[in-house]
């Protein structure tokens, strides 16, 4: 094995791209500076930045981390995934479990200055059912009724009872705009985004960076940050040498090798955070050949997977035998396949598929996933080797994201690395959002196209019921029912790392990869 995960690794370095765009330079490397003194913080991203308007479904945990600082909701779920108030006070739900009833905190301010009350909150979820772009309104189908009972008391109605509603309420897309804000158009919501967070936004350059400065007038304790700039920054080595010479204060998605320099040196902080995270490759089952099951099935069994985390991830993450991750409620170890190049053959010979006939695309992001290029790589090597002629090509993030969601007739993808995870902390989320025949892109997120009646009825089922124990068997079987279908090779289950400017303290990275600067402290 040792030997295999060396060849990996050296395959990682040779293996021919084809890049969709050139990489960012690498800057040089001068003595750290005090990029603190002055109170500012600099953060890099992975990632381009793509919307800030927190109801469309875009942009990744790049955005996600710029809108949880601008943002806030009614609760939301903190870091070991338990539920907090934020500007609801306190919530109940009725007998009939259809009822919600909301306190709102008093005395809260957004960053144009209006007053929260309820008639933010019911404008906030009204804006799903109203405005086509809010493209996250899929969440929200259930909820029929906000009612404004007074200044700070909403009720909010559901259809049907939803075993989920307080983590959807929680998750990042309820964050809760002014009602006055959102009589702007969509494009100025998106780019002059209005929270009630400890961060406002100041200033913005298109796919490079975004600017914060803090609220004064927040509800909460003040950061000691005075401005907060996130600059997308996909290659590694330029958010090293940045952090090294004081142009970054915080950097994510580094290599082990480079942690090396950073571990034994005190003017930096390692912080390592659990993830609910899945790395994985994903198939477009009407592609021609992944249009038929024993292809796909022959690329879950020509994968080996333990190589891959191990000698190209450096065991940063653990193997993966879902679909989702082992901190999500309702997680279900559901491995069909093992590494079995031999069966792989097989399959594909009795697919009609003789060795060198099948050419496949891997479509990777530029370092929006660690090492995401590297692992495509690797995959594409191990499918070489059962006969599949496969290729890498490599896209920024926008490029990316167009690409995959691009609708059924001009939707070209063959297969592509990403990672999901489950943002409302249970499996609903992405067993929704993911593989719901309705959520086919480009609107929604069903990229593989995959569709199954049992899944569908078990889907639309499974949130009715408030029994935990009938939740859990209905979510393992829709997990089963994807792994049968072999529309995703999950492969890892990633851990986050951040490193960060020793002079900073109680910065939060929550299970979804975003960091939170909401109470942090400057020395």
């Amino acid at each position: 094995m040792k030997k295999l995960w060396t060849a990996l690794l050296a395959l990682a370095m040779i293996f021919q791209l084809t890049a969709c765009q050139g990489s960012t330079g690498s800057a040089e490397s001068p003595e750290q500076g005090d990029q603190t003194s002055s109170n500012k913080v600099v953060m890099t991203v992975t990632a381009e930045i793509i919307t800030l308007d927190p109801q469309v479904n875009a942009g990744g945990t790049a955005a996600n981390t710029v809108r949880q600082n601008i943002f806030e909701a009614l609760a939301r779920i903190d870091g070991e995934g338990n539920l907090q108030p934020v500007l609801a006070t306190d919530w109940s739900v009725d007998e009939s479990n259809t009822v919600w009833t909301f306190h709102l905190r008093e005395g809260v301010k957004f960053h144009d200055g209006e007053t929260l009350t309820a008639n933010d909150v019911k404008a906030t979820f009204d804006r799903f059912k109203t405005n086509p772009e809010s493209t996250r309104a899929y969440y929200y189908e259930n909820l029929i009724e906000v009612n404004v009972i007074d200044d700070y008391t909403v009720e909010m109605v559901t259809a049907e009872p939803q075993s989920n509603f307080i983590h959807i309420i929680a998750y990042d897309g309820s964050y809760i705009m002014s009602a006055k804000s959102l009589e702007r158009s969509n494009e100025e919501i998106a780019k002059n985004p209005v929270g009630t967070g400890p961060y406002k936004f100041k200033e913005s350059t298109a796919n490079e960076s975004v600017t914060l400065e803090r609220f004064d007038d927040y509800w909460g304790e003040l950061p000691d940050i005075t401005e907060l700039e996130f600059i997308t920054v996909t290659e590694v080595a330029t958010r090293v040498n940045m952090l090294r010479g004081g142009e970054a204060d915080l950097i994510t998605g580094i290599t082990d090798e480079d942690l090396e320099y950073f571990e034994n040196n005190s003017d930096y902080e390692i912080m390592y955070g659990s993830s609910n995270r899945v790395g994985h490759l994903a198939m477009n089952s009407r592609r021609p050949g992944l249009d038929n099951i024993l292809v796909r099935q022959a690329i879950e069994y020509a994968i080996d997977k333990e190589a891959i985390v191990t000698g190209i991830l450096g065991d940063r993450g653990s193997v993966a035998h879902s679909v989702i991750a082992p901190l999500t409620f309702g997680y279900a170890d559901t491995e069909l396949y093992s590494y079995d190049p031999e069966r792989a053959k097989e399959l594909l010979k009795e697919a009609g598929y003789e060795e060198g006939e099948l050419s496949l695309v891997i479509q990777s992001p530029d370092g929006r996933y660690y090492k995401d290029k590297e692992c495509c790589m690797a995959i594409a090597q191990m499918l070489k080797e059962v006969g599949i002629n496969a290729s890498v090509e490599v896209n920024d993030w926008a490029t990316f994201v167009e690409k995959v969601k691009a609708p059924a007739e001009s939707n070209t993808v063959d297969m592509w690395w990403m990672g999901w995870e489950s943002g409302t902390g249970e499996a609903s989320q992405v067993l929704n959002v993911v593989f719901a025949k309705e959520n086919f892109p480009p609107t929604g997120w069903n990229t593989m196209f995959f569709e199954n009646e049992e899944y569908d009825m078990l889907k639309n089922n499974v949130l009715k019921t408030m029994d935990e124990s009938e939740q859990l068997e209905m979510y393992s079987r829709m997990q089963e029912l994807i792994m049968e279908d072999a529309v995703w090779v999950p492969i890892t289950v990633y851990n986050e790392c951040a490193v960060y400017n020793s002079k900073l303290s109680d910065i939060e990275i929550t299970y979804t990869d975003v960091v939170r600067f909401t109470n942090v402290k400057i020395s």
